[in-house]
Order: C-alpha cells, then structure tokens, then sequence
C-alpha cells in the first residue's frame, strides 16, 4: 500500500536494487582489470627477464638468427646484474659473425663470472686461433681447460693450434682425447690418419681413415681420405685393399696412378702403363703420372721412352730427387754417363735440403714456440719448389711472432 502521495515505494525499492547491482558491476569490472593488469605485467615480466632473454639468445645463436641473438644480447647487457651473460651472448654471436677481434672484447667481460669462464675461454680460443695468434689461442684454450677437462671445443681449438705450429706430438695427444669423448665425429681420425700418414705410421694412418669413414661415409673431403687412405695400403703393399678404396674415390688423373701402382705391385705392368697413359691424358700436368711412367719404361727396357717422361717429369718439379735419380738411371742406360753424372749431384744436392727439412720438422715438433725453426722451414720449403708449403711455415712463424719480419716479407713475395 502507497503510504505517501506521489512516492511510489517498489519503484523507489527497485531503483536501490539497481544501484546495489550496478555498484557490484563496476567493482567487479575494476577487479577483473587489476588482475588483468596483474597478468599483462607478469607476462611482460616473463618475457622481458633476464633468464628470458638469455634463453632466446642461445636459442637465436643455436638457430643462425645472429641478429636476434646479439638484440637479446644488449637487451641483456642494460639489465643491472646480467651485463656477464650479455656479453657472454654477445661475444659468441660476434664469432659466428666472422668477427674474432670485436668478440675478445666481449668475451673478456663475461670472463669475470667464474659460470662464464669455460665458455668464454674456449672461445677466446676460437678467435685467437682465427686471427693467427695460435700461443694466445693454447693458452686459452688451457685455461678452459683447467676448470673443465671435458670442455671439447677448447681441445679442438687447441689441437688445431698445435697442428697447425708444427707440434703433431701434442696435436695427436689432443685429437686422440677428442675422438674418444666424441664417437660420432669424424674429424679427429680424419687429421690423425693423415698425421700418422705424413710421419710414415702407415699402419696406424689406415686404423684412422677408416675409422673416420665409418663415423660419416658421406663427410665433404671423403674423396681425398680415400685417396690418402690408398697411399697408405700402398705402402704396406696391401694393392688389393688399395683398389677397392680408389673405387670409391672420383676418377682423377691422381686416383688413376694410385690404381697404376697397384697394378705394378700386382705384377700387371702392361695394364699399368695403360692406366698411366690415361691419367696423362687426363691431366699432362701431373708429376707423379710422369714419374710412374718414367719409371714403368726403365722397368721394360725402354730407356728412351723413359727418358722423354722424365725429362718431362723434371720440367714439373725440378726440385723433385727423384726425378733426377731415375733420370740418372735413364742416360746411364743410353750410354751418355756425364748426363747420368749430372742428375746424380743434381739429387744429391736436394736430397741434403730434403734432409734438413725432415730434421726441422721434429725439431718444430719438440719446439712448438719456436719462430725461427718455422722460418727456415718455410725457406726450405720454396728452396724444393713447394710454395704453398712455404706460406704454411711462414704464417706459423707469425703465429707465434707477429713481429717477425722475415717472415712477413717471404710471404709478401709469394703470390
């Protein structure tokens, strides 16, 4: 019953209803968007945090993507505590950069955080090794080392500076260590089998290719590890073994002479010097093709014909001793003894700089911070008319001394 003229009370009643509920509405509302703020801010705290970042960083870096890692890496670098994993980030993207000098820098910084320092060391190794300065690079990669024995890049690095100094004795220590933490890489075998091939171990060469092929039979140099490979079953005279491995390896005038002194070793000398006819053929630059042949027709009494390849043989690498003994053999056999006598003390005259060479090359083995010993190496080198090798032992030289200016002018002279 309406009590008082003009005032209707369930209207009144309803109207207070509505703005109780109405009231609860917008309390609800400004809930539901403090705890959506709440969520946003969360999810931009996620996003944006120091772990985040770090993790999108190595995530890029592991991808490829070097822009989007170095970008979480200097996001990093201006979070108050993160600076070290920053430049930790920032440093390895710089590497993969193709950019060894800028990464040091990098590197250097996040070094100072001890949960940094095998990562930083071992690339410090990487870059010191890029940039020539192969004792910088041991030493970092021995500093890795010493807080981890298991730090595998840091032993690749240091294996690859040895080598590459001349000290296989400590490369071979390293590598063998590499091969046996790391099954399934190929690589340490690969260097170990031409090691030991180039110190004459043939047998334990052998061991190591075909280990490193049955790791990865399809790696990039497979062609050459076979031919090497067969070099070393050659040596040994295991001719069959060698055959069946130059089939797997491109036809080339090279693979065409190995399978030549296979046959020669099989007693197959027609079919040899057929062989050997084929890789002139192929490519009438190659001196052992010449030198086989040369040596095929003294084997068959045909001292003229062996003459002529030899001669042509001597014309692509006069600084070959053995060219010049067979040569000597050849005019011995055609009667003209001052010729003979002439290629004689012509071999014997390279085979006194061969020996040095040799000598040298155990002594850079047991010297492996020797500038001076690389030097004469590199001389010796272009003294036997092997350029490329020369400009190997002067960069050694300068690996050790940047300084050393020998060594520095001979390779300026070297196109």
């Amino acid at each position: 019953m309406n009590t008082s003229p003009g005032l209707d009370v369930d209207a009144v009643a309803t109207k207070g209803q509505f703005r109780t509920r109405h009231g609860s509405g917008r309390r609800i509302l400004a809930a539901i968007g403090i705890v959506a703020a709440v969520l946003l801010v969360g999810a931009w705290w996620r996003r944006s945090s120091p772990e985040q970042c770090y993790r999108r960083g190595r995530d890029a870096l592991a991808a490829g993507n070097l822009p989007a890692a170095l970008r979480e890496a200097e996001r990093l670098i201006d979070i108050p505590g993160s600076e070290p994993q920053g430049r930790l980030l920032k440093g390895l993207s710089l590497v993969r950069s193709g950019k060894p000098a800028e990464a040091l820098t990098q590197l250097e910084q996040a070094s100072v955080v001890e949960s940094n320092a095998v990562e930083a060391s071992a690339a410090a190794a990487q870059c010191f090794y890029l940039l020539g300065r192969h004792l910088e690079a041991i030493d970092a990669a021995h500093a890795a080392l010493a807080r981890d024995a298991n730090c595998l890049d840091a032993r690749r690095w240091l294996a690859a500076a040895y080598y590459d100094l001349g000290a296989t004795p400590n490369a071979v220590a390293e590598l063998q260590q590499i091969s046996a933490a790391a099954p399934a890489d190929p690589r340490p075998d690969r260097l170990l089998g031409l090691i030991g091939k180039d110190g004459e171990q043939f047998a334990q060469a052998i061991e190591h290719y075909r280990e490193s092929v049955r790791r990865d039979p399809q790696q990039p140099d497979r062609d050459r590890i076979h031919f090497e490979l067969a070099e070393s079953l050659i040596q040994l005279g295991r001719f069959d073994e060698a055959l069946a491995v130059i089939k797997e390896a491109e036809r080339s005038a090279g693979t065409l002479t190995l399978e030549a002194e296979c046959l020669h070793g099989l007693g197959k000398l027609d079919a040899a010097q057929e062989v050997l006819r084929s890789a002139v053929e192929l490519d009438p630059q190659y001196f052992p093709a010449r030198l086989n042949q040369g040596k095929l027709f003294l084997i068959a009494g045909q001292a003229a014909d062996a003459e002529r390849s030899l001669t042509e043989a001597a014309e692509l690498q006069p600084l070959n001793s053995q060219v010049h003994f067979q040569l000597s053999q050849a005019w011995k056999r055609l009667e003209k003894p001052q010729q003979a006598a002439a290629e004689l003390r012509r071999m014997r005259e390279i085979q006194a700089v061969e020996r040095e060479f040799s000598d040298l090359h155990e002594t850079a083995a047991r010297q492996p911070a020797d500038a001076e010993v690389r030097y004469r190496l590199g001389e010796l080198a272009r003294d036997l008319g092997k350029p490329e090798l020369a400009k190997v032992w002067y960069r050694a030289a300068l690996a050790i001394d940047p300084h050393h200016e020998p060594s520095r002018a001979a390779l300026a002279t070297i196109p």
